[in-house]
């Protein structure tokens, strides 16, 4: 037998006999009951709000994605995930693959600053395929979602020394082909 498209059984769903006691009856749970549970439930969630706020280790900002960009007439893939916590702790990797070359660049960052939808990235080297140099720096700007809103890199930068995300090194003016950027 065929139902419309749209049409709802109703079904009364009867409790488990040892499920039953002074608590419960066949319609579910009482008031007391879901005191016992909500009681327990929001002790958890304030104990893991405070012990979050006292090691402070929330995530305050974060830079993700991972898009394509033709920059120098070559086609870069390039992508990232960092993170820096209330204590100024910074987590993340970024990896570079050249598309004409084949070579691969897998760094580890170390500085994250966000400025707006801005994001700076630094750090150091932990692969590499072609003895490249051993510091990289990008900067990334979120312009949001869609086709209309063009997410914006500098060239993704290797250097010899680390500068530090603070430093200007080049203007994120390169429109990205494909992928999108996330900044938090």
């Amino acid at each position: 037998m065929s139902r419309p498209f749209g049409e709802v059984r109703k079904h009364k769903l009867a409790l488990p006999a040892y499920w039953k006691g002074e608590h419960m009856n066949n319609e579910g749970m009482t008031r007391s009951a879901l005191r016992m549970v909500a009681v327990p439930v929001a002790a958890l969630v304030m104990l893991s709000a405070a012990s979050a706020n006292a090691g402070e280790t929330r995530v305050v900002a974060s830079a993700t994605g991972g898009y394509q960009a033709t920059y120098s007439g070559r086609t870069r893939s390039i992508e990232f995930a960092a993170t820096r916590d209330a204590n100024h702790n910074v987590r993340g990797q970024v990896q570079f693959n050249n598309l004409d070359t084949g070579a691969i660049l897998h760094y580890e960052v170390t500085c994250l600053h966000i400025d707006g939808n801005v994001a700076t990235m630094t750090g150091p080297i932990k692969m590499d395929s072609t003895a490249g140099l051993p510091y990289f720096w990008l900067r990334v700007v979120d312009n949001g979602q869609g086709r209309l809103a063009t997410d914006f890199v500098s060239p993704f930068v290797t250097i010899d020394e680390d500068v530090g995300c603070f430093e200007d090194v080049y203007s994120p003016g390169i429109p990205i082909d494909n992928g999108n950027i996330q900044v938090r």
